[in-house]
């Protein structure tokens, strides 16, 4: 559906009926307005004994070393390798350190803050967070419509109705 609404002009009534999972929608699109701004970042996490959960035994400053370590040899073209070999972020390491594109609220203050104060293609740090060190690389930034919508529903038919 919101393929149809990011197309539509304001007003335009939707010709085909859309299907979706609750059944046959008929939609009129309304007022476009701006929405929520949207960082993409990639980041290097170095955690150390002080980080709860974290399975590394460097100390803080042995982390921090590394850290500033990675953070000079950071580009563009190698991040995503020093990421997948020096992250201690499970969930984003062999994606090469890439979270995809988030808003305000999502992430912990300090890393919001620096990644939504950097520059795209600025790549930042060491940032200290709760979960360690961060080397943050912003690769994008938008801000994401949004769009008034007037809904007719006609909802499937089930054999138990």
């Amino acid at each position: 559906m919101y393929e149809w609404v990011a197309k539509a002009a304001e007003g335009e009534i939707s010709k085909v009926v859309i299907q979706n999972q609750e059944g046959f929608n008929i939609l009129k699109r309304g007022k476009e307005q701006e929405g929520q701004l949207t960082v993409e970042a990639s980041h290097i996490l170095i955690c150390h004994q002080a980080v709860q959960g974290c399975a590394s035994n460097r100390t803080k400053d042995e982390a921090l070393q590394l850290a500033n370590e990675l953070f000079d040899q950071a580009t563009a073209k190698n991040f995503s390798e020093l990421a997948k070999e020096n992250s201690d972020d499970t969930g984003s390491k062999e994606k090469g350190g890439v979270l995809g594109p988030f808003h305000k609220g999502v992430t912990v203050p300090e890393f919001e803050e620096a990644a939504f104060a950097a520059e795209v293609g600025q790549i930042i740090g060491p940032v200290e967070s709760q979960f360690g060190l961060h080397i943050i690389y912003k690769t994008g930034q938008d801000t994401q419509k949004e769009y008034e919508v007037t809904r007719i529903l006609i909802k499937k038919m089930t054999e138990t109705d």
